[in-house]
């Protein structure tokens, strides 16, 4: 992602990304080097502003960075969600975006476990077979789960850093949520943005959602000129009946 967004703003977007895995960094330069995305091999608690300062490859950075986003990482490792999310917004200017794509627990375990199985059984065997997604239940999502927290517990850490949040995509136990100090980037950011892409059966929210401030902004995406149907070939795949069906 960062790749590509880098090359089509040929330049006046200049992304940064990093991981402490080799194999990242050799997926990311695996087309050549691109000219306006760096990688940094390391973790994230590594980037700080002495490494912007000190190498001149990174100086596009020294002075933060305008959005941040942060993937499905922080369930890894911890689930203090505000210590994790105060470390982060360090990196980030005053009026920037921080982006979260996070997996949350729900008050209801029987329905956390059918967005689970509607999930595995609708769109994950499908590109999947039973064996796969079944040994990545038992080697990677029991250390997840080990961390997630509640959409309101992570609201609470965040109402403490950020002044507004919105939920932006869903898609069973996962969402985007979008947080700044700034209503102007925040409601700049969002109605650059079309609705989401994915059959309506697995969004479970109204979005976009806000979560706390902007309050007296009208918040909405962008409308494209042309909206998705049920003739698009997105949708051509699934049906409603059915799908239903399986996630009993």
């Amino acid at each position: 992602m960062a790749r590509t967004i880098a090359k089509l703003a040929d330049g006046k977007i200049r992304t940064f990304s990093c991981s402490p895995t080799e194999e990242n960094r050799i997926s990311f330069f695996s087309h050549g080097i691109p000219e306006h995305a760096k990688f940094f091999v390391g973790p994230f608690c590594d980037v700080d502003y002495t490494l912007f300062n000190s190498n001149p490859e990174y100086y596009d950075f020294k002075n933060g960075f305008d959005v941040i986003v942060e993937d499905t990482t922080f369930q890894m490792y911890s689930n203090n969600r505000y210590e994790q999310i105060s470390f982060v917004k360090d990196k980030l200017v005053d009026d920037g975006v921080l982006i979260f794509v996070e997996k949350f627990k729900n008050k209801s375990d029987d329905e956390y476990i059918r967005r689970e199985k509607q999930k595995d059984k609708i769109f994950k065997s499908r590109y999947f077979s039973q064996n796969q997604i079944q040994s990545k239940k038992k080697d990677v999502l029991t250390v997840m789960n080990n961390f997630e927290i509640s959409l309101l517990d992570f609201c609470r850490s965040l109402k403490r850093i950020f002044n507004n949040a919105v939920i932006v995509w869903n898609s069973g136990n996962f969402y985007t949520i979008l947080a700044s100090n700034s209503q102007e980037s925040l409601n700049e950011l969002i109605s650059n943005l079309i609705p989401h892409c994915i059959p309506s059966i697995f969004c479970f929210e109204q979005l976009p959602k806000i979560l706390f401030g902007l309050d007296e902004v009208d918040v909405g995406f962008r409308n494209p000129s042309k909206l998705l149907d049920k003739n698009n070939l997105l949708y051509e795949y699934i049906n409603i009946n059915e799908c239903l069906g399986v996630v009993k």
